[in-house]
């Protein structure tokens, strides 16, 4: 567990001093709220504000936090810092790296996660790599619990929920280029890997 949060003490010191020191006049950005919503047999709400604190012509330091609940008695917020500054070597090109401090409360147990990832954006493809870092905590559940016949012996086992540490890729495409109803229209995709550190 030490080795865990040395490691992220790094990446955290390396996302901070990523920043170089330069000589462009400062602007303002105003922040972004956002409000999400799905409903079906349950109801997810997420509110977020992504606050641009430190900006120049081509770069800008972020914080980011989102809230987000529902019905089935799941909540969780996210906190976060980023950095993300215009690459001198393509068009509309964007990098960025960010880290999260994440806790969720869910089976009546809050669990505490980082996130740090990075990301490339552009006017139409957003691509994210992220990698999830957690305590590796393990809580009993009782209502998991199976008893299965195995050469006429009872196999009693106990089942527990527990966090896992995780890698996922996400790929986004924004439709610009279209007069439609389609344009600013984005798909969306993730991929996760679950890993045991």
């Amino acid at each position: 567990m030490f080795k865990k949060k040395k490691i992220l003490l790094v990446l955290i010191i390396l996302l901070v001093s990523v920043s170089v020191t330069t000589t462009a006049q400062d602007i303002t950005r105003a922040p972004r709220l956002n409000f999400n919503g799905i409903t079906g047999d349950e109801f997810i709400g997420q509110a977020g504000v992504l606050y641009p604190f430190r900006n120049t012509e081509d770069s800008t330091w972020f914080t980011d936090f989102r809230y987000r609940m529902s019905e089935d008695e799941v909540d969780e917020w996210n906190l976060g810092l980023g950095y993300r500054r215009k690459i001198d070597t393509a068009k509309n090109h964007i990098a960025g790296i960010y880290a999260y401090k994440d806790r969720r409360e869910e089976h009546d147990h809050y669990w505490d996660m980082w996130t740090v990832g990075g990301e490339i954006l552009t006017d139409q493809w957003d691509f994210r790599l992220n990698t999830y870092i957690t305590d590796n905590e393990v809580i009993q559940a009782p209502e998991l619990d199976t008893v299965t016949l195995e050469n006429n012996q009872l196999i009693y086992k106990k089942g527990s929920y527990s966090s896992l540490n995780g890698l996922d890729i996400e790929l986004g495409k924004r439709f610009t280029e279209t007069n439609t109803i389609f344009k600013n229209v984005g798909i969306y995709g993730k991929s996760v890997i679950i890993v045991k550190l």
